[in-house]
């Protein structure tokens, strides 16, 4: 496993969160206009076959469709949420303080790394000086 030091891990979440910031706004307009288009566009194929109105059985299909649509706009509403909700339970589960680990960018993600109480894993270690 590659071990990276404490202020590497900082330089590299410094040097990635304007990549992040940018991947997370275009997850956001996905997050909430993916659903709207969904239900806009089930609201018109409703209103088209309410209009036309052929037959009971277009209705119902129309109907189906709606339905389907307002499901899948839900779960694509849900999901980054649920993910999202998941990452922080696990970021929070897992404490170390001497090596990158794989939540290490989780915490990058969420902006929250916390590099002050990680001791350099690479910074020698200096033996005191206390002569007798």
């Amino acid at each position: 496993m590659y071990i990276l030091d404490c202020t590497a891990v900082e330089e590299m979440c410094a040097n990635l969160q304007p990549f992040l910031n940018v991947i997370k706004v275009f997850l956001e307009i996905l997050r909430w206009t993916v659903p709207i288009l969904l239900i806009v566009f089930g609201s018109i194929d409703m209103f088209n076959a309410v209009t036309k109105a052929e037959d009971e059985k277009s209705l119902q299909d129309a109907r189906r469709k709606l339905i389907k649509r307002i499901i899948y706009g839900i779960v694509v509403f849900l999901v980054p949420f649920i993910i999202n909700l998941i990452m922080e339970l696990v970021d929070e589960g897992i404490d170390t303080v001497d090596e990158v680990t794989a939540t290490s960018w989780i915490s990058c993600w969420n902006e929250k790394i916390n590099t002050k109480n990680c001791s350099d894993i690479y910074e020698p270690e200096v033996e005191s000086n206390t002569s007798e």
